[in-house]
């Protein structure tokens, strides 16, 4: 009898990075043996390069011309990366199978989607969040190049244009993973985001370093958007908790390269995340989790996430309602032996469920059709309407100026 093999389809993963979630199952597929390429056409302001040893030398090359383009403002290579776009299409189009694809992405104003589709390529479009949120539930205005001031015209034209973004990704996808957080302009029933997990590195755990300070509680403060994320009120509660007599070092890094980050993972005692957060773990949380550092966040899902999602799917981080924030950071500073214990499990969890290779291979099911169906999530079903970023107080009066 001659044994046949199944050809395994070669993927590529693009066009954007969310907190390395792209370069991370980009990573984990290489790892499992797939022949798979990545592409990050957006600013680079984390330096993810992991990647690049797995990477197509000419995918590489397209993406350091861009990158000069967008960091370091280049004409030449603004030129460049405009000429060289529609031929990485061309040329991706004739090489991959698979097209992993999220985050309002594009090479070509969204031209290459057409194609795709024109080519029969299948695509598992990836949402994690700000491209489907709804605008009037989104705080991401907080942290924008105007002072953060909410405008009720840009949050309108904001909510037609997200609304038709999803109809085009829902006609144009095989696939759409999206979280019931905020998929509300979904209309077909799509993969619920928190039962595939955020595609994690494992690091090895380092031994106990002590800080210059001793027996202080040092905790890791890192946002992206520090108003959006809640830097302000974290500062005032850790400031409360020192009057109190507890011991605390205050580190807070903002956009910094995620070696910086790394770094601080490694010396912290805890992460403090964000405040108005409806997720119960990202990016930088599964980070922390990598090194065995407990992760308090807060957020209105809280209240819902058990009634929504499988308890083996959410990750044993402190995730609290907004208002519970100062107290559970408080019982955590005085608990070295909660923190570690916490620690541990959320690094056994991340390590088992949220591994790379092992949600990379989530999504090699995913592209066979030999999924779990109880991954499906119909949008009829969503019931959380608090959205991100803002407290239900300000997302009242913003829908009040509406």
């Amino acid at each position: 009898m001659v044994n046949s093999q199944i050809k395994k389809p070669k993927i590529l993963v693009g066009f954007s990075e969310i907190a390395g979630y792209y370069v991370n199952l980009f990573v984990g597929l290489a790892q499992l043996g797939n022949e798979v390429g990545y592409i990050n056409n957006r600013y680079f302001k984390f330096q993810y390069n992991e990647y690049k040893k797995y990477n197509h030398p000419f995918l590489n090359y397209y993406i350091e011309v861009c990158r000069k383009f967008r960091v370091e403002n280049s004409f030449f290579n603004k030129v460049l990366c405009g000429l060289l776009s529609p031929l990485v299409i061309f040329w991706i189009v004739l090489k991959y199978d698979v097209f992993i694809l999220g985050s309002d992405s594009t090479l070509l104003k969204y031209w290459e989607y057409k194609v795709l589709r024109f080519f029969k390529k299948k695509i598992i479009y990836v949402s994690l969040g700000s491209d489907t949120r709804p605008s009037i539930m989104s705080g991401i205005y907080k942290d924008d190049s105007k002072g953060g001031q909410f405008s009720v015209s840009e949050m309108v034209g904001n909510f037609i244009q997200t609304k038709n973004k999803v109809e085009f990704f829902e006609e144009h996808a095989d696939i759409f993973i999206n979280y019931p957080q905020h998929a509300h302009f979904n209309r077909r029933p799509f993969i619920n985001g928190m039962n595939i997990g955020f595609p994690t590195v494992m690091r090895e755990i380092e031994p106990d370093q002590k800080n210059l300070k001793g027996n202080s509680v040092r905790i890791l403060h890192a946002p992206s958007r520090p108003n959006a994320k809640g830097t302000a009120f974290f500062r005032k509660i850790v400031d409360e908790l020192k009057s109190e007599g507890i011991d605390i070092d205050w580190v807070e890094i903002v956009n910094k390269p995620n070696s910086e980050v790394m770094k601080e993972l490694i010396l912290c005692d805890l992460v403090l995340d964000e405040l108005y957060s409806d997720l119960p773990l990202g990016g930088l949380g599964s980070e922390a989790a990598s090194f065995g550092k407990p992760v308090l966040l807060g957020g209105y899902y809280a209240e819902f996430i058990k009634t929504e999602i499988s308890k083996d799917a959410i990750p044993p981080s402190f995730y609290v309602l907004p208002d519970q924030i100062k107290e559970t950071l408080r019982m955590l500073c005085l608990s070295p032996e909660l923190r570690e214990n916490a620690g541990s499990e959320l690094h056994q969890f991340v390590s088992k469920n949220w591994n790379s290779k092992t949600i990379a291979q989530k999504f090699l099911d995913l592209i066979s059709g030999d999924f779990d169906r109880s991954w499906l999530f119909f949008p009829e079903k969503i019931s959380y309407y608090n959205g991100w970023g803002l407290s239900r107080t300000e997302a009242v009066r913003n829908m009040e100026e509406t």
